[in-house]
């Protein structure tokens, strides 16, 4: 796994069932622009927000929709590991080619916990997993040194890092795969020895991120800071409130569905809709 993966949103009908048409259109177009694959059930699908049977519904819908175009990674943040074994057993079941596992939220896990966290699922599925370092949202940081005793675990295949440390890249590039997991580091992660990235806006611009992809693995240093200069400038206003709010703003302007969003989540400040808007106005500059 590598490359530029698209992290999902869930659609949302009024009265916020799962919009299933527009879901499937929109995987369906996704698998079509020539990304890497697709992460259903992650933070940009509001996977906490979905019950266990719908996260299995999503992750069953994605992988009949993409059809092997892609690969499926599928989200399975749990607290409890009971709790996300059954998750993630569920996306073996359904067909996913691995799972992106966050460290559990909340608990505030010592290292030592962590590893015997993960240890435990690997161990109980045997199922090829991504772990997922993301210390804003979970209040705990899965340390190097913890992530070079896990990748010696040989279901384990690599990291999606939402820290902005560009050290740790540089610390890990010979142990697992990487994907960044901020947009805005996209770039300079793969300088530092990233190998990809599980993006929120690569689903409305997945030209551009491919683009950028592609020039640094042909060694385009100039191309690929040229692009990575307009996608920095796209991206500024999808990051000024709470993921999934702006990109499924987006979305909506863009006909894939309506900008619902389940509680707590709240309304979207009229700022960020402006930029957001104004952002779309100039897409085909943007890209081109």
């Amino acid at each position: 796994m590598r490359g530029v993966f698209v992290a999902l949103i869930t659609p949302f009908l009024e009265d916020l069932s799962i919009d299933w048409k527009t879901f499937e259109r929109l995987v369906d177009w996704l698998c079509d622009q020539g990304i890497d694959g697709v992460v259903p059930c992650g933070t940009t699908g509001e996977a906490l927000a979905l019950s266990p049977e719908e996260q299995r519904e999503v992750i069953r819908s994605t992988v009949k929709t993409a059809r092997k175009r892609v690969q499926v990674l599928a989200g399975t943040a749990g607290v409890t590991l009971p709790q996300t074994l059954s998750l993630m057993r569920a996306a073996q079941a359904e067909g996913a080619e691995g799972a992106l596992v966050v460290t559990p939220y909340y608990i505030r896990p010592s290292q030592e916990g962590l590893f015997q966290y993960y240890s435990a699922l690997h161990q109980a599925t045997q199922f090829p997993m991504v772990l997922y370092n993301n210390p804003g949202r979970t209040c705990v940081t899965l340390e190097v040194s913890t992530i070079r005793r896990l990748a010696e675990l040989p279901f384990v295949l690599g990291l999606k890092d939402s820290s902005s440390d560009l050290s740790r890249p540089i610390n890990l590039m010979s142990h697992l795969t990487l994907f960044s997991g901020e947009d805005a580091t996209f770039l300079p992660f793969l300088a530092a020895g990233g190998h990809g990235i599980i993006s929120v806006s690569a689903g409305i611009i997945p030209g551009l991120y491919q683009r950028i992809w592609h020039a640094w693995q042909n060694k385009e240093m100039h191309e690929a800071q040229h692009l990575a200069q307009a996608l920095s400038y796209f991206n500024a206003p999808f990051f000024q409130a709470s993921n999934p709010g702006p990109i499924k703003y987006a979305y909506s302007l863009l006909g894939w569905g309506k900008p619902y969003l389940r509680v707590p989540l709240g309304p979207l400040p009229a700022s960020c809709a402006q930029g957001i808007a104004q952002r779309l106005t100039e897409l085909e500059r943007v890209i081109h």
